[in-house]
C-alpha cells in the first residue's frame, strides 16, 4: 500500500488555513499558555495578529510546509516552575494546537529564552516552528 503524499501547497494551505487561521480567526489576539509537567500554568504570552508568517518550505529532504511564529513574543512569568508544554488559544479562548516547549536545541518544537522559570521573569519565545509533511519518509 502507498502512503499518501500531500502537495506543498496543500500543506502551506492546511497550516495557513488550518492553524494560523483558526488562532486568528477571532477579533481578539491569540495567546500560548506554558505550562509545567503537571499543568501547572506558569505564563500567558499574547501572540502578534498574525500569530504566524505565511507558510513555506523548510529546505530539508523530504520537505515540509512550515509556518513560523511571528517576533518573539513575551510576557511575565506568575509561577516558579519548569516549562514542559504549552497550549495556544484563539482569542475566545478555544484550544487550537499544543506541544512541547524547550531551550535551543532540545528538540522541541517551541524554543523559550528559558525552561527554569521564576516568578516575574520574563518568558520569551525565541522560535516556534510548526511543519506539516509534504511526502512519505
Amino acid at each position: 500500500m502507498a502512503n499518501t503524499v500531500i502537495s506543498m501547497d496543500a500543506a502551506s494551505k492546511a497550516l495557513d488555513e488550518g492553524i494560523t487561521g483558526l488562532l486568528d480567526a477571532e477579533t481578539d489576539a491569540a495567546s500560548v499558555k506554558i505550562f509545567d509537567s503537571v499543568d501547572a500554568e506558569i505564563v500567558e504570552i499574547t501572540l502578534q495578529d498574525p500569530s504566524f508568517g505565511t507558510a513555506a518550505t523548510d529546505g530539508e529532504t523530504p520537505a515540509s510546509a512550515k509556518i513560523s511564529v511571528e517576533g518573539k513574543p513575551s510576557d511575565t512569568a506568575t509561577a516558579t516552575k519548569t516549562a514542559d508544554y504549552y497550549e495556544a488559544y484563539d482569542g475566545m479562548g478555544v484550544k487550537v494546537i499544543e506541544g512541547t516547549c524547550g531551550e535551543a536545541a532540545s528538540g522541541a518544537e517551541m524554543i523559550l529564552n528559558t525552561t527554569n522559570i521564576e516568578s516575574g521573569a520574563i518568558v520569551t519565545i525565541e522560535s516556534w516552528d510548526i511543519f506539516m509533511p509534504t511526502q512519505a519518509a
